[in-house]
């Protein structure tokens, strides 16, 4: 197949109308050797202004029915993640496109990433020692939501990265989900 996917445009369409016309930055196939062409298609860092907002690119069918040349999550869902920029930085993070890449990647092999879950990935998910993040939850995306492609509804699922001690008090009931949203409601992961 050639030319861009047609799920592929009303994603970026999605993405423009909340973070402006832009060109985002774009990682495909192994350019980092960590993203696998067989998992997802690629994953794209917009600028929201303060902060990075990413998504991948094929959980969902963006190709449209009759291809099978990968596994698609069902039902149809992309990641997102919203995280603080760093002046210091032009690009994202390793430790956020890693993240972006792994969640896919338990996405496809069963995980169930729905809106109000957490997980302990057994350590710091921005690599860091002492990191102060631990745990991730998953919200739906407050912006992005959901977006009809040629191939069907696709869901916007954010990722948000927590302490251990957030992720055990959303557990145990002790907060909800909302808790998390900070006092622009977006979720955004700050190391």
């Amino acid at each position: 197949m050639s030319g861009r996917p047609n799920g592929w445009d009303a994603i970026r369409a999605r993405f423009e109308s909340i973070n402006g016309s832009q060109s985002p930055l774009h990682w495909a196939d192994s350019a980092f050797g960590f993203l696998d062409p067989d998992r997802i298609e690629a994953v794209q860092a917009w600028d929201a202004g303060d902060h990075r907002h990413l998504v991948t690119l094929g959980l969902s069918d963006i190709w449209g029915e009759g291809d099978d040349s990968h596994e698609v999550a069902e039902p149809a869902r992309e990641h997102t993640l919203r995280f603080a920029k760093d002046p210091e930085l032009d690009a994202p993070p390793d430790w956020a496109l890693r993240l972006m890449v792994s969640t896919a990647r338990a996405a496809l092999q069963g995980g169930k990433f729905l809106h109000g879950h957490t997980l302990d990935p057994h350590g710091s998910i921005t690599g860091k020692r002492f990191g102060k993040l631990r745990a991730l939850a998953f919200v739906r995306d407050p912006r992005a939501g959901e977006v009809d492609t040629p191939n069907g509804t696709v869901e916007f699922i954010q990722v948000v990265g927590t302490t251990r001690r957030q992720m055990l008090d959303l557990m145990s009931g002790r907060i909800d989900i909302e808790a998390l949203s900070g006092s622009d409601g977006l979720y955004i992961t700050r190391t």
